[in-house]
């Protein structure tokens, strides 16, 4: 038997995902349609006013920060190793 794997950073594997749509598995849509709007970036009145976002009672100015600090996407992918979803985080 032979087995490979690859393996990322895991700050790697959320920049990617970042980029990539905001990619995450496992999250009902609406609680995915709060992870979108929580890291646009931009508000809708000004183009270049970050919106930023508020998670655990701390402000984030930085979208790709909101990403990585939304609810089950830091973990990831050890719990989709175990067969779990990001969402089960």
């Amino acid at each position: 038997v032979t087995v490979v794997a690859f393996f990322r950073q895991p700050e790697e594997r959320i920049v990617s995902a970042f980029y990539d749509g905001r990619h995450s598995n496992g999250f009902p849509d609406l609680i995915w349609k709060e992870l979108i709007k929580s890291t646009v970036g931009k508000s809708s009145t000004s183009k270049t006013k970050s919106r930023g976002c508020v998670i655990d009672s701390r402000w984030y100015h930085n979208p790709l920060m909101c990403f990585a600090r939304f609810p089950g996407i830091a973990g990831c992918m050890s719990r989709m190793l175990t067969g779990e979803t990001c969402a089960d985080g």
